[in-house]
């Protein structure tokens, strides 16, 4: 609509603008529709059933308004309600209005809940995920330590032939051979 003054100018002559923008707002894809001069009054409004959008613009929307029509660009606003997208009207070089487009969020909205119940689900998988890991982990590590703590009580109970058997294939199993090598040196020396 903002790009091509022609094409809205032949259905204008066609059907009559109100009747476009009443019958694109019936579509139920845009909640409103207004086109404006370049003086803010409207050419034409239309709004969808139960839609509370008035048809006079906000101090706000006529300063974006304003703006359009100095920029010559296509602007967009994101309101709580809707999305308001702003495009001027041209017919050559001069902007003769600007068609302002409502755009409902609701959908938008539901995507955004959609994803955030996603986003946390995710999350609290992957903290579980996280804390079963490191269970496991401080499992792995703890067994070992575990068996050398029970290995070095027996030794100072003096059970010299205590023997650990620790099989991680890390420096936890080079400690426990150090461990076993060291009660061999104890056993030696409490036997002379």
């Amino acid at each position: 609509v903002g790009q091509n003054a022609d094409f809205v100018a032949s259905l204008q002559q066609q059907v009559g603008l109100q009747r476009l923008t009443d019958e694109l707002v019936a579509a139920r894809n845009i909640l409103a529709l207004k086109v404006v001069n370049q003086d803010l009054t409207g050419r034409a409004f239309s709004a969808g059933r139960g839609q509370t959008i008035a048809s006079a613009l906000s101090v706000r929307d006529e300063q974006r308004v304003r703006e359009v029509f100095l920029s010559r660009s296509i602007e967009s606003f994101l309101d709580s309600d809707a999305l308001r997208v702003m495009a001027p009207v041209t017919e050559g070089d001069h902007v003769t209005g600007v068609a302002i487009v409502y755009l409902s969020t609701a959908e938008l909205q539901a995507s955004m809940a959609r994803l955030l119940r996603v986003a946390i689900i995710m999350s609290v998988a992957l903290l579980l995920g996280a804390y079963l890991l490191a269970a496991l982990v401080v499992r792995w590590i703890s067994r070992p330590i575990g068996a050398l703590r029970e290995a070095a009580l027996r030794v100072q109970a003096r059970d010299f032939d205590t023997v650990v058997t620790v099989k991680t294939g890390d420096e936890l199993q080079l400690l426990g051979e150090t461990f076993n090598g060291m009660v061999l040196e104890i056993r030696a020396y409490a036997a002379n």
